[in-house]
């Protein structure tokens, strides 16, 4: 859909279930509705308990061809020379791209003792699973396998991974799900903004979910308005798993 087909079908659709004794809204908040309602479409298509289907993101061809539009790949060598990010001494510090919403595959090139590279697998770890394992050589990062761990940066606008081997790792390269970006049905003035965003722009997801995401947005905005709440849309705008 282009912007303007969003906004009439969400306007159809709110008038077609509403009384005419319904507020309506406006372009920015139509807008925010109907980003609201992409984002969780996104989580719901990857969290199988969340969906009534029980599918995950490649659960189905279709669950894989209507996010496809959203996979993106990167490859990066240079590290980030900062070692009070560090949890460990066998550690590297990545810069990874800001709208990173999934990593959904993912592999590092270390360069072995004899000299040769060897393409191995990243394991996403959580900071109690690395106090557990870390001392346990059966467990803890080999020729064969690098750990990640994550969080955020102290420096805005920096998203960074650590990756833990016992090789020296040349590369890190990673399949992901982005953050998609938000639909914004008009050009927005007087300082509002969407995710940082102030321009006209449509769905980037598959055409074939831009009929949900309208169906989605009218039930939040039936929600919003049940709980009198325009104001409670902007609480629901920010939840966020």
């Amino acid at each position: 859909m282009t912007t303007l087909e969003f906004k009439e079908a969400f306007n159809t659709l709110y008038n077609n279930i509403n009384s005419m004794a319904s507020p309506g809204f406006d372009d920015y908040e139509i807008s925010l509705l109907l980003t609201l309602a992409q984002e969780e479409l996104v989580k719901n298509y990857n969290d199988p308990t969340s969906n009534i289907k029980q599918e995950g993101f490649e659960g189905s061809d279709k669950r894989r061809i209507d996010l496809k539009e959203l996979i993106t790949d990167y490859k990066i060598t240079g590290q980030l020379s900062s070692p009070t990010y560090r949890i460990s001494q066998e550690s590297v510090i990545y810069q990874i791209p800001n709208n990173v919403f999934l990593i959904k595959q993912e592999q590092a090139t270390v360069l072995l003792d004899c000299g040769n590279n060897r393409i191995v697998s990243v394991i996403p770890k959580t900071h109690d699973e690395y106090n557990r394992q870390i001392k346990n050589p059966f467990k803890k990062p080999n020729s064969n396998k690098v750990w990640r761990l994550d969080y955020n940066s102290s420096e805005p606008g920096t998203n960074i991974v650590e990756l833990i081997s016992s090789q020296l790792i040349t590369e890190y390269h990673m399949r992901y799900l982005k953050f998609p970006d938000p639909i914004i049905i008009s050009n927005l003035t007087d300082g509002l903004t969407i995710n940082g965003f102030t321009s006209s722009r449509t769905s980037e997801l598959n055409r074939e979910v831009h009929s949900e995401i309208v169906r989605r947005a009218v039930e939040l905005s039936k929600l919003s308005y049940k709980e009198d709440s325009l104001g409670n849309f902007v609480d629901l705008y920010k939840r966020k798993e």
